[in-house]
């Protein structure tokens, strides 16, 4: 909803489309699932931007003011929202450079009142310390700013392309249209009055780049080049829409729409031919070659016909519905499809959904012997820490006590004797240490998936050949190409990932 109030300063159509693209975006979504502050840094730093624009512009002192002290509090939170906020902080000072600083036919900028300092210092004080429960908690200022850096700086298991391939695979439509839209931005700064947004979008893109290129390449930078590049995205929309159609019949529409159609099913389906094809071979790619020459070829007959003005227009919105639909696509595999052999490979680890079994386990056997799904006795075992999965979907719980390997080591029949088989505790311990745990007899054990650990460095590299080796395109395509279509397109892979695994023990 945030796009809608956009609407003065974009345009409308450009911020409708933005809008949809916001609401389609894998990233947001997979920030929107996630119980971290990173969703709600990006929402604070845009409310921020919004209301700097609406404090400057604002027609009324009422105005004025409203936007002002929402512009504080959202400041205020957003400097206590986690690690993203001080990757939200340069963006807002950047924006703020731009728009607020007088020059030109510009106005001097409002004057700050001194109660807008209270609301932000307010919003600070109450977001620092959890609604004034937690003063202790005043210490995650410096803790996040910790994280961020360590995020930029530290070290990475995704490769140094890893962030250029997320954008081609969780992002064709801006892929496209975003570096389209900012070119034409570019071009449009003076003759249309547009320089302060084409700055701020190149700004913001150097700044998102950055965060890119630097070693840390980890997924909380991803959105910094994504959000700019929908802005971009969204001008090109407002400039298309904004121009005519005249001369349009319905024939020629349905015509053209027919045959781009029939291609691109068609390119659909060499495709997927290509991708489950076991053998390498060259007509499948003579065959993608025709059929990427036929639409060139339809698109350029009919820039002749009708003008190059009307079919620039159609081919943006054709291409614009393939490309959304593609991102939705990538919306849906990247955060509602899990599977182990299907890894999204956005996040380093992810929870396998084994461990809802295992709460499911746990709390019905506290059932049928407690009488209770929650007051069963249930050790956690742990090595150095404490097992945050562990603690997390077993915080139900009452009875839950978290135990020290070496502790659990030397567990005994007589520690339990004197509560009876049935009512001795559930364990739950690493798999690893299954050995070591010198538990009763009466004890049985059941495996659980607990962390499924994948990125994309693990996916087949290009084979190595020696020099006085031939290159072999059917090694090549098996054992390198063919796996990396399979998971571009499928997000599928053929070696499974590292899994961690808990084992449940519990007394017969």
């Amino acid at each position: 909803l945030l796009p809608w109030f956009w609407r003065a300063w974009l345009g409308r159509w450009a911020a409708l489309a933005v809008a949809l693209l916001f609401a389609v975006d894998p990233w947001l979504t997979a920030w929107g699932r996630r119980a971290d502050g990173s969703a709600l840094a990006l929402l604070l730093g845009l409310l921020a931007i919004t209301a700097i624009w609406h404090w400057r512009h604002a027609a009324t002192d009422g105005g004025v003011r409203r936007w002002e002290r929402t512009g504080a509090v959202a400041l205020g939170l957003l400097l206590t929202s986690g690690p993203l906020a001080w990757g939200m902080l340069p963006l807002v000072l950047i924006f703020a450079a731009i728009y607020v600083w007088p020059g030109g036919d510009r106005a001097q900028p409002p004057r700050v009142q001194v109660a807008s300092f209270v609301w932000f210092g307010i919003a600070l004080a109450v977001g620092a310390t959890g609604l004034v429960l937690r003063p202790e908690a005043v210490g995650a200022l410096s803790t996040s700013l910790s994280a961020w850096f360590a995020a930029l700086t530290g070290a990475s298991a995704n490769p140094a392309a890893w962030p250029f391939v997320r954008l081609v695979v969780d992002q064709p439509l801006l892929v496209v249209f975003g570096p389209i839209g900012l070119a034409l931005l570019t071009l449009d700064a003076r003759r249309r009055d547009q320089s302060s947004l084409a700055l701020l979008a190149w700004l913001w893109l150097a700044w998102g780049l950055l965060t890119w290129l630097l070693p840390g390449r980890q997924p909380l930078v991803l959105p910094l080049v994504g959000l700019p590049l929908a802005l971009s995205a969204g001008y090109l929309a407002e400039r298309v829409a904004a121009g005519r159609a005249d001369g349009l019949t319905a024939l020629e529409l349905l015509a053209l729409l027919t045959v781009q159609i029939v291609l691109a099913v068609a390119g659909a389906i060499w495709l997927v031919a290509l991708v489950d094809s076991q053998i390498v071979s060259g007509q499948p790619w003579f065959t993608g070659l025709i059929i990427v020459a036929l639409s060139l070829v339809v698109w350029v007959i009919y820039g002749f016909w009708a003008g190059w003005g009307l079919m620039a227009r159609l081919a943006f919105y054709f291409y614009g519905a393939l490309l959304l639909a593609l991102t939705v696509r990538s919306t849906w595999q990247l955060n509602q499809m899990f599977g182990l052999m299907q890894p999204g490979g956005i996040w380093p680890a992810s929870t396998s959904p084994d461990m809802r079994l295992l709460v499911e386990d746990v709390e019905r056997l506290s059932s049928a012997r407690r009488g209770d799904p929650n007051q069963a006795e249930l050790l956690a075992v742990y090595d150095v820490a404490p097992d945050p999965v562990v603690g997390w979907y077993l915080r139900d719980m009452r009875n839950l006590e978290h135990v020290r390997g070496v502790d659990a080591s030397t567990f005994q029949a007589q520690d339990f004797a004197a509560l009876g088989a049935p009512n001795w505790p559930l364990i739950v311990a690493p798999a690893t240490r299954n050995d070591s745990l010198a538990l009763p007899d009466p004890y049985i054990g059941s495996d659980y998936d607990e962390v499924v650990v994948w990125n994309t460095a693990m996916l087949p590299q290009p084979p190595v050949d020696d020099a006085s080796d031939v290159q072999d395109p059917q090694r090549t395509w098996s054992t390198y190409q063919r796996p990396l279509l399979r998971w571009l397109m499928y997000r599928k892979v053929e070696q499974p990932p590292t899994v961690q695994s808990v084992t449940l023990w519990a007394a017969r």
